[in-house]
């Protein structure tokens, strides 16, 4: 298990080798500035929604008051660490769904790097097919927001506040995994259905590169630079773990 852990947390740091390679960096700048501008919006919402929910609380009558006067030391990090995980993977969500064609091409020319193989799509064919990647987005975001939603409810329940942080880093190393190694499944015509399988068959390679992809998330700056360096990754990923006769070839 841990092996499988450092392998997959490993595709992450090969990704950023390959990112800068010289046939890769030009397809790496639209991803990249398009996550700066969303990433830096979702850290102000963050931090204002942070404060206002804990002058909410403090100034209330309710049970959450004298909980957050008694125990600020504990809810402080555990109510920091939720929303900022919480806000900040709806906007990598809404980022990635209007890169999606970007990130698709990217993944497709590092992959072509990788094999040898030929360019798979012409531009044409390329604009063609950017309707089915944003279906593909949706998809994601369907996968994501109920379970979001229903961590992020037992939390406010206060069910789960101890161990909330956890559920969230896991959920999230999970979902992170999910949506970055699509984009090479996806330009494979794997299906939604049939990536997530062969996710669960490849778990804790997953659960490993989703860590580390969570953990870059959420360091300021460095985060910046997420969306295409794990669309490298992953690809990566895709090309040891995964790219094989058996797999290819599934259609939609």
């Amino acid at each position: 298990m841990l092996k499988n852990l450092s392998t997959g947390a490993g595709f992450l740091f090969k990704g950023w080798q390959m990112m800068w390679h010289p046939q890769i960096r030009v397809y790496v700048w639209i991803p990249l500035l398009l996550n700066l501008i969303l990433i830096s919006i979702g850290f102000w919402f963050a931090l204002d929604l942070l404060e206002s929910t804990m002058n909410s609380w403090k100034n209330s009558d309710s049970f959450w008051a004298e909980l957050v006067q008694t125990m600020d030391w504990l809810i402080y990090p555990l109510l920091v660490i939720s929303i900022f995980l919480t806000v900040l993977y709806a906007f990598t969500l809404f980022a990635n769904w209007i890169a999606a064609p970007f990130n698709g091409l990217l993944s497709e020319r590092i992959e072509e790097l990788l094999t040898g193989a030929q360019p798979q799509q012409t531009f044409v064919e390329f604009i063609k097919n950017i309707p089915r990647m944003l279906m593909r987005e949706l998809q994601k975001m369907l996968y994501y927001l109920p379970r979001a939603l229903f961590l992020l409810a037992l939390f406010f329940l206060g069910i789960t506040t101890p161990i909330a942080p956890f559920l969230w880093f896991f959920f999230s190393a999970w979902f992170l995994s999910l949506q970055f190694i699509d984009y090479p499944m996806d330009n494979n015509q794997i299906s939604f259905k049939q990536m997530h399988q062969l996710m669960r068959e490849k778990r804790w390679h997953n659960l490993g590169f989703g860590m580390s992809c969570t953990l870059i998330m959420i360091i300021p700056i460095l985060n910046i630079l997420l969306m295409p360096l794990a669309v490298s990754g992953a690809t990566i990923m895709w090309v040891n773990l995964y790219k094989s006769p058996v797999t290819q070839g599934h259609g939609l």
